[in-house]
């Protein structure tokens, strides 16, 4: 039975970044390819035709005005804060796409991964008061995939630690 699956603390880089300090836009690009790198990986687990095209040198990013409380601003208070995103899209419809918000008030707004283009999908998040690239990650998958999924984290930690 499929079912959502929960993996915290997961090092997601050997980059080190303090997204506390720093704003969402100066995540180097390292960081993104690796983390990126991780949650591919962990689709294919669950889908194994999952596949994307490799990260760009420049992701472009793309910055939409959007109002803070979608998708009306219902809220006579209501404010615009950027949406910003970058996806990657194979010919066959799958993608990952990151993205995050800047200027939302009183948030802690996290940095996202996420697949789609198919029913299994995966996400990870990373929070604005991380001291480094520690992600949560959601997977959708059988609980026999269980020792698999576990086994890929744990060697990109490994991975991780040693390009450190």
């Amino acid at each position: 039975m499929v079912d959502l699956h929960t993996y915290d603390n997961v090092l997601v880089s050997g980059v080190k970044y303090d997204f506390s300090q720093n704003r969402h836009e100066n995540i180097p690009r390292q960081l993104y390819a690796e983390w990126a790198a991780l949650i591919v990986e962990l689709a294919k687990s669950v889908h194994p035709p999952f596949a994307v095209p490799p990260l760009p040198e420049f992701p472009n990013f793309q910055t939409e005005a959007i109002p803070s409380d979608l998708p009306y601003p219902a809220d006579e208070n209501y404010y615009t804060l950027d949406y910003i995103s970058f996806s990657l899209e194979s010919e066959n419809g799958y993608g990952l796409r990151i993205d995050f918000e800047n200027g939302r008030q009183g948030g802690n707004n996290p940095v996202n991964i996420e697949t789609f283009g198919f029913n299994r999908s995966v996400s990870s998040h990373i929070y604005k008061d991380a001291k480094s690239p520690l992600a949560i990650i959601f997977a959708w998958h059988d609980a026999d995939k269980t020792p698999e999924i576990e086994a890929i984290i744990a060697r990109h930690r490994e991975y991780c630690l040693a390009s450190a």
